[in-house]
């Protein structure tokens, strides 16, 4: 993933969570931890289901998680319809996108498949094509899990086929001989006798679902920005030192900035380069923090944080740190006071709405949240356009 994605990556609403909460499909015995790409990698899209948080999209960024035995992930929850776009463009395997459907229609979140497909610009047939994809063997859409190149074109004629024996067959003969759709109906057609069909190199326009830029999160605009007509956001290199802490102009900006540029704060080297990048002691204390949270060590991430806060009590990222991690261990009515803290003390942070939103949407209080998932996406917008060169 490049670096506008990566960045288009951190407007998400997203939340830490532990992996030993989600239910997920295992990785299929052909997949290796090699296989993985390195890099930031899009996050597990989970929805909320009477059995609890099930794993529906990116599944790979969950399995390199687990075999690297991390204890917690930041992943997209969805929790309302507002959150349904960011979620499906995030997604680009063909076995994922129904699952997302499934569990969008299960948990109550969309009342119904002409709803969703209005939501998402589709046809009522094209969501009832890929639903379909689920009356396929779960060892096959389990493989499909590990490679995004299989499209649900090619897989749309195993449906007409009710053993599912003939089904892993043609998968199978997919696989090996890189059928196209064309010729995978034609297989099925021809009762599975591979002689019938011929492989090509040549092209075949597919139907497909509609990807856009994930820039466009929560944007209502029809036609999102594209990743290369936007400059990504860099630290300013300065003669002097600069500080990255809540007293200036711009309170959590410049930190939050910082963060991001160190990235997942677990590789070694991340305290050179923040001293290098000229964090004073306050903000080194407070990146502390935030690594401990990402690693999980909730109770050492909120004594750190809290010294912060002692000593700068408008030291909003700080706050807003505080409130992701009570958020993550359910004390929801801390979290929530950290986070209205966070936000009276920088309001303009989207970051810092979107993630009261979440807590308020725990307490089934979805009119506040409604409202805060609005400003944040308002907030956005101003951000891009400020962003324009």
């Amino acid at each position: 993933m490049d670096r506008d994605n990566d960045r288009a990556m951190e407007h998400l609403p997203l939340e830490e969570v532990k992996l030993s909460d989600i239910s997920v499909t295992p990785a299929p015995a052909t997949w290796m931890f090699s296989q993985a790409a390195d890099g930031p990698q899009p996050p597990p899209v989970l929805v909320e289901q009477d059995s609890g948080l099930v794993l529906v999209g990116n599944h790979r960024t969950f399995w390199r998680a687990a075999a690297m035995n991390r204890s917690t992930i930041r992943c997209l929850v969805v929790r309302s319809a507002v959150q349904v776009g960011p979620a499906h463009e995030s997604i680009s395997n063909a076995a994922e996108e129904p699952l997302l459907f499934q569990g969008l229609l299960r948990a109550g979140i969309i009342e119904n498949r002409s709803r969703l497909a209005d939501m998402l610009g589709f046809s009522r047939a094209r969501v009832t094509q890929v639903l379909n994809l689920l009356k396929l063997p779960e060892e096959l859409r389990q493989e499909v899990l590990a490679d995004d190149s299989i499209t649900e074109y090619q897989l749309r004629p195993l449906i007409r086929l009710e053993e599912a024996d003939r089904q892993i067959a043609m998968f199978r003969e997919l696989m090996s001989r890189k059928l196209t759709g064309r010729q995978m109906a034609l297989f099925a057609e021809t009762s599975g006798a591979p002689e019938a069909v011929r492989p090509t190199d040549a092209p075949v326009k597919e139907a497909a679902s509609t990807r856009e830029e994930l820039e466009a999160v929560f944007s209502e605009l029809p036609q999102p920005q594209k990743k290369e007509e936007k400059a990504p956001v860099k630290i300013p290199k300065e003669t002097t030192a600069p500080r990255f802490t809540a007293v200036d102009d711009t309170p959590a900006g410049n930190v939050l900035q910082l963060l991001f540029s160190l990235g997942t704060l677990r590789e070694p080297g991340w305290k050179a380069a923040a001293a290098e990048a000229g964090a004073d002691q306050l903000d080194m204390r407070f990146l502390e923090g935030v690594s401990l949270l990402r690693r999980g060590l909730f109770t050492a991430a909120m004594d750190t944080l809290s010294e912060v806060i002692r000593r700068s009590p408008d030291y909003s990222a700080a706050w807003f740190f505080m409130g992701k991690c009570a958020n993550l261990t359910g004390a929801l009515n801390d979290a929530e006071d950290y986070l209205r803290n966070a936000v009276e003390r920088d309001p303009n942070q989207p970051d810092f709405h979107m993630e009261l939103a979440v807590v308020l949407e725990k307490q089934k209080r979805d009119t506040e949240a409604l409202t805060l998932f609005r400003k944040a996406n308002a907030l956005r917008k101003a951000i891009r356009r400020n962003e324009k060169p």
